[in-house]
């Protein structure tokens, strides 16, 4: 499970803590010696890049009922999670973080923007990081400027993640291309660069990967704290604009 966090290519903001969680279930169960669960976890991320690089990012996160009483005793309050998802670099890049829970059907969704998401290279060049290098992703289907990626693992062991990207191009994007060895789509697009709105010097992964995949680790030991002793710090610092909301059924 550790090697899989380590490796794990990263769609959204959401999931990355999501696979946190399952490790720490996971450490429990087996500690506890009891019956492995198979936690089934499924995600749909819709990306809409804007003309300037700018992304409005919808991600719903759907569980099994297992998985989201693990997920619900864990993060208690919800507000615990949301505290996880705070960007350990450049927390600037993101706004408008919203989180809901869907009780009655065991979903929870984010909608943010994600700023800087496509990077101008230069001469009409954008570059959109999707996943890790390495991390091949697999793009199921292309229809003009709508690229759909999926993935499913940890078949077979005590987890099943179903991952679904969904990626829209601006409507003008030209000359698409995924590079699969590098996780990044590129794409021309001619725009007036002198607004700027532009930053061709901070390359992010969709769903902000480069800030949590590093998190993700350092998180470990405060989950497990706040899971142990029930107390939860305040939001200090916090750099994200955020909403709870929860709808019982």
């Amino acid at each position: 499970m550790n090697d899989m966090l380590g490796h794990k290519k990263v769609l959204g903001i959401a999931l990355p803590m999501i696979l946190l969680f399952i490790a720490i279930v996971s450490v429990v169960s087996h500690a506890q010696v009891q019956p492995p669960t198979v936690f089934e976890i499924e995600g749909v991320t819709t990306l809409n890049v804007l003309d300037n690089g700018i992304a409005y990012v919808r991600e719903e996160i759907k569980f099994s009922a297992q998985a989201y009483i693990a997920f619900k005793r864990v993060y208690n309050p919800i507000s615990t999670f949301v505290r996880e998802l705070r960007p350990r670099a450049a927390p600037e890049q993101i706004e408008n973080l919203s989180i809901s829970l869907d009780e009655a059907n065991n979903k929870l969704t984010a909608t943010y923007t994600l700023l800087g998401a496509a990077v101008y290279k230069g001469n009409g060049l954008w570059e959109l990081a999707i996943a890790k290098p390495g991390e091949k992703l697999t793009l199921t289907t292309q229809y003009g400027n709508t690229l759909v990626f999926t993935h499913v693992y940890g078949a077979g062991e005590d987890y099943k993640i179903m991952e679904t990207l969904t990626v829209n191009l601006p409507a003008k994007a030209e000359n698409i291309r995924y590079d699969t060895d590098e996780g990044k789509i590129s794409y021309k697009l001619n725009v007036d660069i002198n607004t700027g709105m532009f930053n061709n010097s901070n390359m992010l992964y969709a769903g902000i990967a480069l800030m949590l995949i590093g998190g993700v680790v350092m998180a470990v030991p405060n989950v497990k704290k706040i899971k142990n002793s029930g107390s939860v710090n305040h939001f200090q610092n916090f750099f994200i604009t955020e909403s709870l909301s929860f709808k019982a059924g």
